[in-house]
């Protein structure tokens, strides 16, 4: 079977939107029991939650494209199996000096 025919069997030909579960999201096991039976890739998913992992860390340990592990989770975190965590926001402070941002711009330029 072909990767992406696999694929669309796995998700059963859904997709979610990028903004429902962002790359970044902390994604940890709940300790409850699946209300089904779990197939092979979703049990596989919340075997490595144990401890928070991200979307991008569950697609690399399972060879799972990024849009199969959201589907996969989303679900699992619909019947209770993951919680989503908190996404950390970055604070990052305005730069005053534009010295190394003009640096760059006329490094780009000059390819």
């Amino acid at each position: 079977m072909s990767r992406r025919l696999r694929e669309f069997v796995v998700t059963r030909g859904r997709a979610r939107d990028e903004s429902d579960l962002p790359l970044e999201t902390p994604i940890t096991r709940t300790g409850n029991s699946a209300p089904r039976p779990l197939n092979p890739d979703e049990a596989a998913l919340a075997s490595q939650c144990t401890s928070p992992q991200t979307v991008v860390d569950l697609s690399a340990g399972s060879q799972l494209a990024v849009g199969v592990v959201r589907v996969l989770v989303l679900d699992l975190v619909d019947i209770g199996v993951l919680s989503l965590g908190q996404q950390a926001k970055a604070q990052v402070a305005p730069h005053q000096d534009i010295t190394l941002l003009t640096e760059v711009l006329d490094g780009i330029a000059n390819l």
